[in-house]
Formats: C-alpha cells, structure tokens, sequence
C-alpha cells in the first residue's frame, strides 16, 4: 500500500507541473530522466500509452522546445488564438458551471477543502483554486500524508486520509477531469500535453479502480 501511495503522489506531482504552467529545461530534464523502462508498449492502458507517449516527446526535445511548448501551452490551456471558449480551459468551474465560467461554485468548494489541511494559494500562482494543478497538489498533499500515517503504523490517520482522497475524487476530479483530457488531445499539438492528458485519464481509471475495492 504505500508503494502504491507513494507512486501515486508521484504522478499527482508530475502532472500538476505539467498544468500548472509552461515548461522550463527542469520540467524538460526531469521528463528526459524519468524511467520509462517499465510501460509495456503493446498495452492498450493509457498510463502505458501516455507515458510512452511522454518518452517520444523527451526524445523529440531541442533548444527550441521550450519556445513551442510556451506556444502551444497558451493555445491549449489559455486559448490564445483560438475562438472564445474553444481551449481546454484547466478549471473545474469552467467545465462544471452551466454557461462554462469561471470562479464558479467548484472553486469556493475546494477552497474549502484546501483550508480543511491548512493549505492555501501560493503568492507566485494566482490562478483560481479549482485549476487542475491545484487539485492534483492537493492529492498529492493527501497521498503523502497517508503514506507518513503508515510509515507510523497509525492505521485510523491513514484511513482518514485516504477517506479524503476519495470523497475529493468522486465530487471534484471524476466529475470534470475527463472532459478536459479529452479537450487537450483534441486541441494540443506538442506531444508533451497530449501525453499528459493520456495520462492523467489511466490516472482516473486507476483512482476509480483502487477506490471501488479499498
């Protein structure tokens, strides 16, 4: 279990900095150095084809990467260029609210939830709290929190926090999360953000599969 907890976090981790802004050479750096060794390239998972996905995107990496990923970042999650409304906008509120806004009920409630561990926004990102990378930090929050409980051998803490995760999961990421990955594939076109939206919908498909038999 903490293998699994600790993976998790990782990859909670990893996607959030993908989202949250445009990519530096540490981000692209980390994606070169990363062990790919383990995904099975004739598997159908999407965690295997995203991230093997993600190792075509490392191995396409040059000194002018960081100039198209900024490009395509602010097509895709910003969408610039693109008609109103037509990027893949990374909020809750935007794919939850009836006339797509922002700064909508989802935000106030995962404020909330943020609060709850006395966590806040961060001066440098000024983002709404319903943004991806904010709600996949918060599971990575809880997910490290979880393997210290059993690192402790206190059972009843982890059982708390893995209670979270999974109420936080059902009323915020599984509600809105798969739409947005769809909307990156579509509307992306460096493979870095393509990968990332694959992965993250093995993710889901891993979190509902984990939650369904805890």
């Amino acid at each position: 279990m903490e293998d699994i907890i600790r993976e998790r976090q990782i990859v909670y981790s990893i996607l959030a900095r993908i989202f949250r802004k445009e990519a530096d050479e540490e981000l692209l750096n980390a994606i070169k150095n990363f062990d790919y060794s383990h995904f099975d390239e004739n598997s159908e998972d999407n965690f295997d084809k995203g991230f093997l996905l993600l190792q075509k995107a490392a191995n396409k990496f040059s000194k002018s990467s960081l100039l198209d990923l900024a490009r395509d970042y602010a097509r895709t999650f910003l969408g610039a260029g693109l008609g109103r409304g037509e990027g893949a906008y990374p909020y809750e509120s935007f794919y939850t609210s009836p006339e797509r806004l922002l700064m909508q009920e989802a935000r106030d409630e995962v404020m909330f939830e943020y609060g709850s561990e006395m966590l806040k926004r961060s001066d440098e990102f000024t983002e709404p709290e319903d943004h991806i990378a904010f709600e996949f930090e918060y599971m990575a929050v809880l997910c490290g929190k979880t393997q210290r409980a059993l690192e402790n051998k206190n059972i009843k803490m982890a059982e708390k926090y893995i209670a979270k995760q999974h109420a936080f999961f059902v009323k915020h990421l599984d509600n809105w999360v798969h739409l947005f990955c769809k909307d990156v594939i579509k509307k992306a076109n460096e493979d870095l953000y393509k990968a990332a939206a694959i992965i993250t919908l093995g993710l889901l498909e891993e979190e509902k599969l984990m939650f369904e038999t805890k």
